[in-house]
């Protein structure tokens, strides 16, 4: 039961923790080319640290959404606690829910996620019908 709390929490965890941070290490430690002004250099360390933010989120969450149900599997397996079917599908669903909410974090976040969603979004919408075809 351990081995299953670690292959299946503890391991995922520390796998997307150090891909991150790399990226993260990656992002941080890389320089513009060129000439820079002071204003385009501060700029350049938001957005660094915005997205930095952005990572780090999406770890926490992770590990917040996954937490619950992999605790609770522990304990029952355990047999510290008795089975109840409720609260081990509502630890289910907050774990699977973890993947839905990265985009809006990515949306919040993420200027150019958001470009490119809007961008996206538009193409989907039906372009106005010509005036001769509109009803009066």
């Amino acid at each position: 039961d351990l081995a299953t709390f670690i292959l299946l929490y503890i391991l995922p965890l520390l796998i997307i923790s150090v891909a991150y941070a790399r990226v993260a290490k990656k992002l941080w430690l890389c320089n513009t080319i060129g000439d820079v002004t002071t204003e385009q250099y501060l700029a350049l360390r938001r957005k660094k640290k915005k997205t930095i933010k952005m990572l780090m989120l999406v770890v926490v969450l992770f590990a917040l959404c996954w937490f619950p149900l992999n605790c609770y599997v522990l304990l029952l397996s355990s047999k510290v606690i008795r089975t109840n079917n409720a609260l081990y599908f509502a630890f289910h669903w907050f774990a699977m829910s973890s993947t839905c909410y990265n985009p809006f974090i990515y949306c919040w976040l993420n200027e150019n996620f958001r470009v490119e969603l809007k961008a996206l979004l538009s193409m989907c919408q039906r372009p106005p019908k010509p005036p001769e075809e509109r009803p009066p």
